[in-house]
């Protein structure tokens, strides 16, 4: 195993940290780094297990590299200052290195005592290296334990990689699967992917590395979730691909039939996590309908009601408006919503436009869109 992939060489391992010398020597000229405590390098290759591309001219970057800026506490301008700069940046490296190099919103230190339980904030501190700054910055963060994460960091991450299936959909109707077929194949992997995930978190046995995952979701017991007797070989794949992707065309039927498998198998492991939220043996959609109308998601304080309470409004001009659901992060919204979206499942009209935000409208192609903009606001 390299330092960056499981299969990767001692070039590929050479190769990355050229990559990240250069990455880190721009940030330090484009930044003034007085005001930031370090740059870290999540993700795949962060944690030692990203993806290795081999190629004619050899192995190549595959995945997208997920950097983190931890900064001293700033004041707003200044925030926005070096936030603009580092979209810049991602701009300019993503274009040099044919991969997304990704940099996230400043992270104040002081705020890292009491950053939220996320899959992210957990992945991150299990497995990552900095690049410049501290090199243990992270040590800040609570000790959080792979078997307590949120259920509702699992249905965060479905409705993610449920939008990557959509995408892909897109392209198969179009007609452009031929010169897209790399993207509907990586997106189909990342729902399966998402779908292991999702069950290890379920059960209490989510690890941060994708190698454990594996053996874990092996001896897991996934009938309760999809009746599917594919699942866990759909799932082996994914997680090869992950580490060790290809990309070779497919005919258009072969890519359709896959992906529609894989929708199939995502309904199934979505509606059973949202019966595991709501404490239900049962669930179908009209069932998952109506309970959504009593959930409320985000923390109870009176600020926090007010700040969504403000996000709703603006997107929907109270249109339809719910207190039950207007308090909630406008995500309760995409959850109503994304059923229809992604397994065509009937919902009223007038109820899709106001949970979308839209006067009353039968233009399909206007509400896919519209959610798409909600999504990509409130993911």
């Amino acid at each position: 195993m390299s330092k960056y992939s499981v299969y990767g060489s001692d070039s590929f391992d050479e190769y990355i940290a050229a990559i990240l010398a250069d990455i880190s020597l721009k940030f330090q000229q484009v930044i003034d780094c007085v005001n930031i405590h370090a740059l870290i390098l999540g993700g795949g290759y962060g944690r030692g297990e990203g993806g290795v591309l081999q190629t004619l001219e050899g192995e190549k970057l595959y995945n997208d590299m997920d950097f983190f800026v931890i900064s001293k506490k700033l004041h707003p301008w200044e925030k926005k200052q070096i936030e603009h700069k580092l979209k810049d940046l991602h701009h300019e490296l993503s274009e040099k290195y044919g991969v997304d190099i990704d940099f996230s919103d400043l992270k104040a230190i002081d705020t890292l005592p009491k950053a939220p339980f996320t899959l992210m904030w957990y992945d991150l501190k299990q497995g990552h290296k900095v690049i410049y700054g501290r090199e243990n910055i992270l040590r800040y963060l609570p000790d959080w334990k792979g078997n307590q994460i949120p259920l509702m960091e699992a249905l965060k991450l479905l409705l993610n990689r449920a939008m990557g299936l959509y995408f892909a959909k897109e392209y198969l109707d179009t007609g452009k699967e031929t010169c897209e077929y790399d993207f509907i194949n990586r997106n189909i992997h990342k729902a399966y992917q998402a779908l292991g995930e999702a069950i290890l978190i379920a059960e209490g046995t989510y690890h941060w590395s994708n190698v454990e995952r594996i053996s874990r979701i092996h001896n897991t017991d996934v009938s309760k979730y999809t009746t599917n007797d594919k699942f866990k070989t759909r799932f082996h794949e994914a997680m090869a691909f992950k580490l060790q992707p290809q990309i070779k065309p497919e005919t258009s039927d072969i890519l359709y039939n896959r992906h529609q498998e894989a929708v199939s198998m995502f309904k199934d492991v979505y509606f059973e996590m949202w019966a595991l939220f709501f404490c239900i043996d049962q669930i179908d959609y009209q069932v998952y309908l109506e309970e959504l109308r009593n959930t409320h998601l985000g923390d109870n304080g009176l600020l926090s009601n007010l700040k969504n309470l403000a996000l709703n409004l603006k997107d929907t001009r109270a249109n339809g408006f719910e207190w039950t659901l207007f308090k909630s992060y406008p995500r309760l919204r995409l959850f109503y919503t994304l059923p229809w979206l992604i397994f065509g499942e009937n919902m009223d009209i007038k109820e899709l436009c106001q949970k979308l935000g839209l006067s009353h409208t039968e233009d399909t192609v206007l509400l896919q869109k519209r959610f798409v903009r909600l999504w990509q606001r409130y993911n």
